[in-house]
């Protein structure tokens, strides 16, 4: 008899841990009852663990993410002028298009940081100046914010 309410004591503080960890107590007392309070309580354990990992893998994510909207790579960066540049040079846009189009790009990257260390992200931009993609005053802008 004094098994029994032990049995049943372990099972309810089963169920009490359960709640605690979000999860429905009633069903964590049953499965305790039925197969043992220490079956339960193990099986709690690893659903709680399995748990613990979802919730930081989608943190990791979350962070990615975050960075990623809030972070420019030179090589996304330096694409972007290269292909106005070609499209102003194949004449499909006009220079107010193609300098109206840069210098929205260059704004957006203001707002950003850059991803690599400044030394690296300013030699992706050497050949945009060679080509005169970017103008002197647009990469002291860039300098200036990148440095």
């Amino acid at each position: 008899m004094v098994g029994a309410f032990i049995w049943v004591g372990l099972c309810i503080a089963v169920g009490a841990c359960a709640v605690e960890k979000n999860r429905n107590g009633g069903v964590w007392f049953l499965i305790s009852l039925f197969f043992s309070p220490l079956l339960g309580a193990v099986f709690l354990f690893l659903v709680s663990l399995k748990d613990k990992e979802k919730k930081a893998k989608a943190e990791k994510e979350r962070e990615e993410i975050e960075l990623s909207h809030s972070t420019v790579s030179a090589e996304y960066f330096s694409s972007k002028i290269k292909k106005l540049y070609d499209l102003k040079e194949g004449n499909v846009i006009d220079e107010d298009e193609f300098f109206e189009q840069k210098r929205k790009i260059i704004s957006d990257f203001i707002v950003k940081k850059p991803k690599e260390e400044p030394e690296d992200f300013l030699t992706a931009l050497i050949s945009l100046v060679d080509k005169d993609a970017l103008s002197k005053d647009e990469l002291s802008q860039i300098k200036k914010h990148v440095l």
